[in-house]
């Protein structure tokens, strides 16, 4: 597509955002995309990819852990110091004012004047726990495999990784591992993986909207013998914080029956004041499942990057 008809697609797009048309944002950043792409030349390209990407997450990930986005936001818009911003972890203000300038220009924050900084809806965000916690889980778990990924396939003679104990990941983490057994046992890490999937989709289309990709309303109706004997609706397997019932329930509260979630126990010792309509049990779901009989069984949707 050329730049011509790229720009009328978006202008297209717009009115059907207007008109809250199914899955019009997602086409509008599609097409800003290619826009974007079409427009760089291969060196800005290369420049994005290799530095101001990257580094924006890295220092993104280190003014998490200085609490910089939560001072920002605690100050309701006004401009900040840099030395405010350094003083509660004792970090250099120059380090920080250096890190601040790059994420002001990549529009994580705003620079209001020399030294200072104010907040944004993005760095606001990143103050809320899954978002926060997609941004350690990504950096921290998920991107050594993908920063290691070439020097792995090189190892392997490129072939197509089928062992879940000898992948990408193990060799990032010098692990023999599977996934999850290693997730297990890094609480800081469980938790943050299962805050970034609780609010993975925020914003997406959902599995349960009409029109969407799962025919939810045909699929969830249950007889009437099953409301009466009060049997297990639905179970879902590895449902992290229960976002998944949540929503079914908000949206469907005219479905009958028991919902179970589960996931593994750390996960399950995390869940707060679920409503007692969904029952959250302790399971592994690469053991037999303990539930039987239940009307629909749900494995959550995931992000591919839990399937390692």
């Amino acid at each position: 597509m050329d730049i011509t008809s790229t720009i009328q697609s978006l202008l297209s797009a717009s009115s059907d955002l207007l008109l809250s048309r199914l899955r019009a944002r997602e086409r509008i950043l599609s097409l800003a995309r290619s826009l974007i792409t079409t427009l760089e030349t291969p060196s800005e390209r290369i420049f994005r990819l290799a530095f101001a990407e990257p580094a924006s997450f890295a220092l993104i990930r280190t003014a998490i852990d200085l609490s910089i986005f939560s001072t920002l936001k605690s100050a309701h818009g006004n401009p900040v110091t840099v030395t405010a911003l350094a003083s509660p972890k004792s970090a250099d203000p120059v380090f920080v004012h250096r890190m601040l300038r790059h994420l002001a220009a990549m529009d994580v924050v705003k620079e209001t004047a020399a030294g200072e900084y104010a907040s944004t809806a993005f760095s606001d965000a990143l103050t809320e726990d899954r978002y926060r916690g997609g941004i350690i889980y990504t950096h921290d778990v998920l991107g050594p495999s993908l920063r290691t990924l070439p020097a792995f396939m090189a190892s392997t003679n490129y072939q197509n990784p089928s062992d879940p104990a000898d992948g990408p990941f193990q060799h990032a983490h010098a692990t023999k591992e599977p996934f999850f057994g290693w997730l297990a046992g890094r609480q800081e890490y469980l938790m943050a993986f299962n805050q970034y999937m609780g609010g993975y989709r925020q914003g997406k289309a959902s599995w349960l909207d009409a029109g969407g990709v799962f025919p939810a309303e045909e699929m969830l109706r249950l007889d009437e013998t099953a409301e009466r004997e009060n049997r297990v609706m639905i179970v879902d397997v590895g449902g992290g914080m229960g976002q998944d019932l949540l929503e079914l329930r908000t949206k469907h509260p005219e479905v009958k029956g028991r919902m179970i979630l589960q996931d593994l126990p750390a996960v399950i010792d995390q869940i707060k004041n679920l409503p007692e309509e969904i029952e959250a049990t302790a399971h592994n779901f690469f053991e037999v499942q303990p539930v039987k009989g239940m009307s629909f069984k749900l494995t959550s949707l995931r992000h591919p990057s839990q399937t390692n």
